[in-house]
């Protein structure tokens, strides 16, 4: 999300899984020391290592530098205004997505949901 494509792509699943499990994280140029590292924490292959895990849970996530700004108790109060408030014209407006991804079947998508 930080930078509008994901760390790792491919032509199908087989090729995505390979990279995921495999491949070399490549982050971009552009992105802060702080979104860099928080990104190669929650990307870790091991689990044991990946930000969040453990006793501090989500409270490791929400000390880390990239969020030194954010007042998590005005956050779930709700008292902190989003950067950017889309338009929507109904709960399930889906016309601030790209007909690219809203033409496609929902192949991947568990049933029911």
């Amino acid at each position: 999300m930080l930078t509008g494509a994901p760390p790792f792509t491919g032509n199908n699943r087989k090729i995505i899984t390979e990279r995921v499990l495999k491949g070399k994280l490549q982050l971009k140029n552009y992105l802060t020391p702080n979104a860099k590292d928080i990104l190669k924490k929650l990307l870790s292959r091991q689990v044991e290592k990946r930000l969040g895990f453990g006793e501090k849970d989500a409270t490791a996530l929400k000390e880390h530098r990239f969020f030194s700004g954010v007042k998590w108790a005005d956050v779930l109060e709700r008292k902190t205004q989003p950067p950017f408030l889309p338009l929507l014209k109904s709960p399930d407006d889906v016309s601030n997505f790209d007909d690219e991804f809203t033409s496609k079947p929902a192949i991947d998508s568990p049933p029911g949901i």
